[in-house]
């Protein structure tokens, strides 16, 4: 069953749906169960949409025929299909573990622009072979990642056996639940997250290395956002250990500064070039961090912000006594 399909050329919008969508085989949206071609604008989606919620597709094993389901569109397959300026407000629960999006379950080809979701999304993830249907606050699957974009995520995305009887008390919809398959076609510099949320900010460690006693260096890469953090920690109560400052190839001014006219690495040698040169003089060099760079006009030193391995002013180096 699917709620409509939309499939010649149209244009339309300020529409709004307040009511329950069950499309029993998946193949349902608020506001269209197919869309093939046109532009749905300016509409939004308020109230639930689910599947199968009387059972009668229960321990369906051809996973085809109930793929998709979404807040607004339950899937789009073309590049002609254009959703713009709209918002799910309703939760979209998928009881069979369909693709299931705030937006569109199944995003095939089209756009997806200017569009926002405060809905619960909530299914359980199947897999199937390299493929995977659940939940996502954007789109359960998602062809490329050019096609979703300036739209913002707010809401829930979380399993239907955890959270079924209590869809926003889900985890809060972040860059990671944005798509689920794939969840590499989703860009985090396009779209917008509730970045107020502490969760926003979650990172992992993803390595920690004792470099030398007193020394020690950790990695880490934040779960939402495309960023690292390096750390370097030092334990100054250790006689062994010292911080020196050097200038990057002795000079003052920097040669590189000639009116802004010779930008770059041409003469200035890099943070790494610096500390391999110190450790051929015999320094036991550890590590080395960016501390300032030089006016590009005149040449002399600048500032104390830090960019990996570029020409640098001065440089800030952690040793070790032998």
């Amino acid at each position: 069953m699917r709620t409509s399909k939309i499939q010649t050329a149209t244009s339309w919008g300020h529409c709004t749906n307040n009511g329950r969508v069950n499309a029993p085989s998946g193949r349902g949206g608020g506001l269209a169960g197919t869309f093939e071609k046109g532009t749905i604008a300016n509409s939004t989606n308020a109230g639930l949409v689910e599947d199968d919620a009387a059972g009668q597709y229960a321990g369906q094993k051809d996973k085809y025929g109930i793929k998709r389901m979404g807040g607004l569109v339950g899937g789009s397959t073309s590049a002609e299909c254009i959703i713009e300026n709209c918002t799910n407000s309703g939760n979209v629960i998928s009881h069979l573990g369909c693709r299931t999006g705030g937006f569109v379950g199944g995003h095939n080809a089209g756009t997806i622009r200017t569009c926002k979701n405060t809905g619960a999304i909530i299914g359980n993830v199947t897999v199937a072979g390299s493929d995977y249907h659940g939940p996502g606050w954007a789109c359960g699957y998602n062809k490329s990642a050019s096609l979703i974009s300036d739209c913002i995520g707010h809401g829930f995305v979380g399993d239907y056996d955890t959270y079924k009887d209590s869809p926003t008390t889900a985890p809060a919809a972040m860059h990671t639940s944005a798509v689920c398959h794939k969840r590499s076609n989703y860009d985090t510099e396009e779209n917008t997250v509730d970045w107020t949320l502490p969760s926003y900010y979650d990172w992992e460690l993803k390595q920690t290395v004792a470099l030398h006693p007193g020394v020690k260096y950790t990695y880490y890469e934040f779960t939402n956002l495309p960023r690292k953090m390096h750390v370097l920690e030092l334990d100054l109560t250790n006689d062994a250990v010292e911080i020196s400052t050097s200038m990057a190839d002795d000079l003052v001014p920097n040669p590189n500064g000639n009116n802004n006219s010779n930008n770059g690495k041409n003469v200035r040698e890099t943070l790494s070039e610096n500390c391999n040169r110190k450790r051929a003089e015999g320094q036991n060099i550890i590590a080395g961090i960016n501390s300032g760079f030089f006016n590009s006009h005149d040449g002399f030193p600048a500032d104390c912000t830090s960019r990996r391995d570029a020409p640098t002013s001065s440089t800030t180096r952690a040793s070790a006594r032998r």
